[in-house]
């Protein structure tokens, strides 16, 4: 599937939206990807994770592991692909926050990492933080990760960024960050987006 008709996918779902937006990273920009919107249409989840799962079925993927919250649907529809592509049962794993900035496996899930060939998987990433940390807590807990599979790169993240020997992305588009001070669309004093992203928090802050 051609990158223009995932994006179709997106814009169907209207997980696509425009306006003033602050995200995860602190940036501000005018194009926000809402994947919450995608995963209520679980086919079009099914789908995808397909893809991602069908560019890995060779590489002896053992385990599926994401972040939570928008990793965990993901995990599980990966891991559930490549068990029909491979034969074997994949197992699906989500990380959860830890201390000091971190991800970190409960829930027992750290007793099945070690040893075993995971893929990391994650949404929309923009600059990379919480699939690093995903892919640091499989490697401090002996896994050993084979590559990292995204819905969508909008921070053009490389593999050399999240030390991992592959990253596979449905989608490679950039949108415009800004901070703060150089928002052009704080300049024009247009409203911020408190539905999604990070918005009411970066208003409460200000407050």
């Amino acid at each position: 599937m051609e990158e223009k008709e995932i994006i179709r996918i997106f814009e169907e779902t209207g997980a696509i939206l425009e306006g003033h937006f602050v995200y995860t990273s602190s940036k501000h920009g005018k194009v926000y990807v809402n994947k919450d919107f995608l995963y209520m249409f679980v086919l079009k989840v099914k789908l995808l994770c397909e893809i991602i799962a069908e560019h890995f079925k060779d590489k002896n993927i053992e385990l599926v592991a994401g972040p939570a919250i928008g990793g965990v649907a993901l995990t599980q529809w990966t891991a559930f692909a490549l068990t029909q592509f491979t034969d074997k049962e994949i197992l699906a794993v989500y990380s959860e926050d830890g201390l000091n900035n971190t991800k970190i496996f409960k829930r027992g899930y750290d007793k099945h990492v070690k040893g075993k060939g995971a893929l990391v998987v994650e949404d929309i990433t923009t600059t990379g933080g919480s699939v690093k940390k995903t892919v640091e807590a499989v490697k401090a807990l002996g896994g050993i990760v084979m590559g990292v599979g995204l819905l969508w790169n909008r921070g053009a993240i490389t593999s050399q960024d999240l030390g991992v020997p592959e990253v596979f992305s449905l989608v490679n588009v950039t949108f415009e960050a800004f901070d703060e001070k150089e928002c052009p669309l704080c300049a024009q004093n247009i409203p911020i987006n408190t539905n999604v992203g990070k918005g009411r928090e970066y208003l409460i802050q200000k407050a």
